[in-house]
């Protein structure tokens, strides 16, 4: 979780693959067994602090803590998060297939499933 002030501005899990059609995509992609994976989940922050990097250091912590553990670090996003697809991909993450789970909505496009190659850095530095 993130602080700021008192209070809970942020939150990130990091949690195993489960087997299923996911773990089935990500292993493809990432070309690594769904035990050596792991997904960075319910990554969120106050909206009134949006741009002020309190989720990239949430996502650089998961990131450290997936690759402390030799797993390579996944994820999905709804397409819809234009913006969140974005920061992902300025960091290095790489889309490796869709997928529609039950949840979504049958008029939302399919969620984007993306991993971190262990070559890239958990954070873009310089930028």
């Amino acid at each position: 979780m993130a602080e700021r002030e008192g209070e809970i501005v942020g939150h990130v899990a990091l949690t195993s693959v489960p087997e299923g059609q996911l773990a089935e995509i990500w292993s493809a992609g990432a070309q690594r067994p769904p035990h050596e994976l792991a997904c960075v989940s319910v990554l969120f922050v106050d909206d009134r602090l949006a741009g002020t990097g309190i989720g990239g250091a949430l996502l650089d912590t998961a990131v450290t803590a997936a690759r402390g553990a030799g797993r390579t670090p996944v994820l999905d996003v709804v397409q819809a998060h234009g913006p969140a697809v974005a920061v992902y991909r300025h960091r290095g993450w790489v889309e490796v297939g869709t997928a529609r789970p039950s949840w979504l909505p049958d008029d939302e496009p399919s969620i984007l499933l993306m991993m971190l190659p262990n070559d890239r850095a958990a954070a873009v530095s310089g930028e």
